[in-house]
């Protein structure tokens, strides 16, 4: 470095840990190495972020850190001040809804706030209910769905009201008396009771009445029962047959009886003997 200036100097930059730095320190000159230098700082800064914040921190100590302003975000610097400030505008906000519903939204620094209005209304422009009836009905039926619907007790029905609450009652009536008729004889009752008498039987299944009758035990002569026709025929064999049944009477006769004309057997055999006079033959 005899004889020459700094300034006819190379530039040497960025500095390396090796590198000498001539000082003049009274009447003598002196080398002295970077990291001397540096150490007269009490070392480098290092920088990290943390809180709220975005991407991935890390500890920056060596190097060069830029700051950058974001959304709403300014950075200002004087000297070696550096500000950072956050604009204090209205915020974005939103708007939507559905027919007479309108949603909208404010947003500041400090929060967000939604709003719901509907518009003002004083007279009821749409149909409030559609109303019919159906099931157990009398009447023309018909759709209501405007002006006002009312509500009519019929027979043995109560309609009650306690402010928006109608109680629709039934009462509980008697039942009426069943008319019968039997023989000669006719009656209002409330019940009819079949009654077993004279072989006859009734029984009752699922609303269904059976009646049976059964005699083991023939208490009337057989021709009470029997009828009174008569009829004959003709039966096998030397007996003559008779069947009395609810057809009435019934003679079986033998076939010779009917069909024999002539006599061709001996009527008698007969003999006499002892104190005879004659031929006997």
């Amino acid at each position: 470095m005899a004889n020459e200036k700094i300034s006819d100097l190379p530039p040497g930059s960025p500095a390396q840990p090796t590198d000498l730095i001539p000082i003049a320190r009274g009447a003598n000159n002196f080398a002295l190495g970077v990291g001397d230098i540096l150490a007269l700082g009490g070392g480098g800064v290092e920088v990290a972020i943390s809180g709220n914040s975005q991407g991935v921190p890390s500890t920056i100590s060596s190097g060069t850190l830029v700051l950058a302003g974001g959304n709403n975000i300014t950075l200002s610097q004087f000297g070696n001040s550096i500000t950072i400030s956050g604009n204090a505008g209205a915020g974005g906000g939103f708007s939507g809804g559905v027919s007479n519903i309108t949603l909208s939204q404010f947003t500041s620094p400090v929060g967000a706030t939604i709003t719901v209005s509907a518009a003002n209304q004083s007279i009821q422009t749409q149909n409030a209910i559609n109303a019919t009836f159906g099931g157990n009905t009398a009447g023309v039926l018909a759709l209501v769905s405007s002006g006002t619907l009312f509500l009519a007790g019929g027979n043995n029905v109560t309609l009650s009201q306690n402010g928006n609450s109608v109680t629709i009652s039934a009462n509980t009536a008697a039942a009426a008396n069943l008319s019968v008729s039997a023989g000669t004889t006719s009656g209002a009752f409330g019940g009819v009771t079949f009654s077993n008498s004279n072989n006859v039987n009734f029984g009752l299944n699922n609303g269904t009445i059976t009646a049976s009758a059964v005699q083991t035990v023939q208490t009337q002569a057989s021709g009470n029962i029997g009828a009174t026709g008569f009829a004959t025929t003709t039966i096998a064999g030397t007996a003559i047959a008779g069947t009395n049944n609810t057809a009435g009477f019934t003679l079986a006769v033998p076939p010779y009886i009917t069909s024999q004309t002539v006599q061709t057997q001996n009527v008698v055999g007969a003999s006499i003997s002892g104190n005879t006079a004659g031929v006997p033959a």
